[in-house]
């Protein structure tokens, strides 16, 4: 599956494009039950945060899915992760924070530097019980990961979704630097969905490709 989100600008993404999106996941892994979906790409500023929260928020606001974005770096406002409470023997709920448009953001709390990271994160956040307790609680969570040449996180949570997502910036994202990163999520058994290219560029006015 490869969706091409038709907009050079990082907002906003083409509503259409969205859409379109959300009913091919919905194809490749039916919204039965609770889903994880993951959004990945091989390098950094290609545009993953933009998509994965435009994702969650098309799945919230129009389908009425009650949805969790989770990104897995620290909050910026320096507020509680999910890493901290869990550490802290805090129950989940206090660091959900709050819902609005049933949209809920939260944050896993990992940095970005794999082998600075302690052992104790890694084990707290890849926890089976974990992804159980908050498939319990939304019927998406949709999480946002670092690019993978910044961080090992896709590798290390990866395996807990459903199906993840490889986020390609157009006319940018190398070939073997992409094929790498097929390679290593296929290596640690994540499904990879398909690849979402992203910041496409028209360089004839829009509505001439209808006609092409």
């Amino acid at each position: 599956m490869t969706a091409a989100l038709a907009n050079a600008r990082p907002l906003p993404l083409d509503a259409r494009a969205i859409d379109d999106l959300v009913a091919r996941v919905d194809a490749i892994v039916p919204p039965l039950a609770a889903r994880v979906v993951g959004f990945v790409a091989s390098g950094t500023g290609e545009g993953t945060s933009t998509l994965a929260r435009s994702y969650a928020r098309a799945n919230a606001g129009k389908l009425g899915r009650n949805t969790l974005l989770l990104s897995t770096l620290p909050p910026v406002d320096g507020s509680q992760s999910l890493c901290d409470a869990l550490r802290g023997g805090q129950p989940i709920d206090s660091v959900l924070g709050n819902k609005q448009r049933g949209l809920t953001e939260a944050a896993l709390g990992l940095g970005l530097d794999h082998e600075d990271q302690p052992d104790y994160a890694w084990d707290l956040v890849t926890r089976r019980e974990l992804w159980d307790f908050l498939r319990s609680r939304f019927d998406l969570i949709v999480l946002d990961m670092p690019a993978a040449d910044i961080s090992g996180a896709c590798l290390q949570i990866g395996p807990q979704c459903d199906g993840v997502l490889v986020v390609l910036e157009s006319a940018r994202t190398r070939k073997p630097v992409v094929t790498q990163l097929l390679e290593d999520l296929q290596a640690v058994h994540v499904r990879v969905l398909g690849a979402v290219l992203n910041k496409r560029s028209f360089h004839l006015p829009a509505r001439l490709y209808r006609w092409l």
